[in-house]
């Protein structure tokens, strides 16, 4: 199981804590360095490093609001004013000016000296310690200072490893911050009593605080050595104290064991492990462990992630498969069935007696009538209802075709026909010609006459009709139909 590393770095030593363990110190010496070594977790998935140093100092300053590659000039311009030549500085933008120009409230602050920090860098560089950031302790205040928090407030409180630590701020943003050292577990008390007041009036003195201001003060600490403090320091018109006991404060912030005395070590252990900082005195060269292993993480993730959209997709595609050969087989019996059909049919046309000829015939006039857009039902009627009209005239043979050589929906008719009852009676004969001839020049363009009937020829003599000579009563009519419109 990975472990998370928390530590606390001082001019005595460094503290290491893990969760749900005591703290554990390492003096500043080899030998220091050595036990950290042996001590050191085996699997480590992080480790921070929160530093309570003496030399730590800090710069509040205002500057114009910039941007991008312009704002980052400025802030390299500034440190290097400040804290020209040191390795670990740092800067950041807390605020904006709420009138006038707007101008960005800027904090600077840098490790004078940094030989404490250094040792112990080179060590966890050796022991290859994924090492996320290097954080100030004083940059962490604004946690305690609670929602109902003054303008201006003074943050006290007591580290067994590094001293006693008074930190200022203004509308919850850091302005300042000293730490006293050399303070056992007995002169928290008197600590308090004797230098703060030393740092409220530098305070005035630096024009941080404005003359005639309240200056809310906070101290942290045990119940009982609280109960102390407020007997020793009442409120006055410019000093209010207010106080946080460490057992509720561990309560909040879920901490284990706690301590018998006024040590803060492990509430601001704990404000570091749940709310790092953004800003960071760590240079790439320290965290490239850490970052390595994230990018590890990151990608033994995604690579998880890829496999399981994998399983999910072959599994997607494998139910796919079985709906679709579900489908598949209840379609398997109406194919049967369609199978079926169309032998059957194909039986019932084998049966038929037409020759191939007679089939490429039909398919032939089909064509032509799709291509002429003609109905025969609409020139084949008329003649129907005309032969009706003369039940003596017989049909013996119609043909018809595409009259394309007239015009576009012409159609050329030719009648064969033979007058029944009439043989002894050619003029009747004649007659009855001549209505029907009449009644389809009604309902055709055009009819022309190819072959009369007998006694319909002015040739014929009276003689010839009269006499017993055989006559043909068959006639030939050809006829043109137009389509309409």
């Amino acid at each position: 199981m990975k472990t998370r590393l928390l530590m606390l770095l001082s001019e005595n030593g460094l503290t290491a804590f893990i969760p749900e363990s005591a703290p554990v110190e390492f003096a500043n010496t080899p030998a220091g360095h050595a036990d950290f070594l042996r001590w050191l977790p085996a699997a480590l998935s992080e480790a921070s490093l929160l530093i309570d140093l003496p030399a730590e100092e800090f710069r509040r300053e205002s500057a114009p609001h910039l941007s991008g590659q312009r704002h980052r000039a400025l802030l390299q311009r500034k440190l290097d004013v400040f804290f020209r030549g040191l390795t670990f500085r740092l800067a950041e933008r807390q605020s904006r000016q709420a009138e006038n120009r707007r101008d960005d409230y800027l904090l600077f602050s840098a490790l004078q000296n940094p030989d404490p920090l250094q040792s112990w860098l080179e060590v966890m560089q050796s022991a290859r310690i994924p090492l996320r950031g290097i954080y100030s302790l004083a940059r962490l205040g604004s946690h305690l200072l609670g929602k109902t928090a003054a303008p201006h407030v003074l943050l006290v409180s007591w580290q067994s490893a590094s001293g006693l630590r008074q930190s200022y701020f203004h509308d919850r943003q850091l302005v300042f911050s000293r730490l006293t050292r050399g303070i056992g577990r007995d002169g928290f008390i008197d600590a308090i009593c004797a230098d703060m007041p030393d740092t409220c009036r530098y305070l005035t003195s630096a024009g941080m605080l404005p003359d005639g201001t309240a200056l809310q003060i906070r101290v942290v600490g045990q119940e009982s050595d609280l109960r102390k403090l407020r007997k020793r320091l009442p409120d006055t018109p410019d000093r209010h104290y207010r106080y946080l006991t460490l057992e509720p404060l561990q309560r909040h912030f879920r901490i284990g064991k706690t301590p018998d005395n006024s040590d803060a070590t492990s509430v601001w252990l704990a404000i570091l492990a749940q709310h790092p900082p953004a800003a960071s005195y760590a240079q790439p060269v320290y965290t490239r462990p850490y970052r390595l292993r994230r990018i590890g993480e990151h990608l033994k993730h995604a690579g998880m992630a890829t496999l399981a959209l994998s399983f999910l997709c072959t599994g997607l595609f494998y139910w796919k498969a079985a709906q679709q050969n579900k489908e598949t087989q209840s379609l398997q019996p109406l194919d049967i069935g369609v199978q079926r059909e169309i032998l059957a049919l194909e039986a019932e046309l084998s049966a038929l007696q037409t020759s191939p000829a007679e089939m490429r015939t039909t398919v032939e006039w089909a064509r032509r009538l799709e291509q002429a857009n003609l109905n025969p039902r609409a020139f084949l009627l008329p003649i129907s209802r005309i032969f009706d009209r003369h039940p003596d005239i017989m049909l013996d043979e119609l043909a018809w075709q595409a009259a394309t050589d007239v015009s576009p929906g012409s159609v050329r008719i030719s009648v064969e026909c033979h007058i029944e009852g009439f043989d002894d009676d050619p003029r009747t004969a004649q007659a009855q010609f001549s209505r029907f001839r009449a009644d389809l020049t009604e309902a055709m363009q055009t009819v022309k006459t190819l072959r009369l009937p007998a006694g319909s020829n002015p040739e014929d003599s009276l003689d010839s009709l009269e006499r017993d000579i055989p006559a043909s009563n068959h006639f030939l009519l050809e006829m043109t139909w137009q389509r309409p419109g």
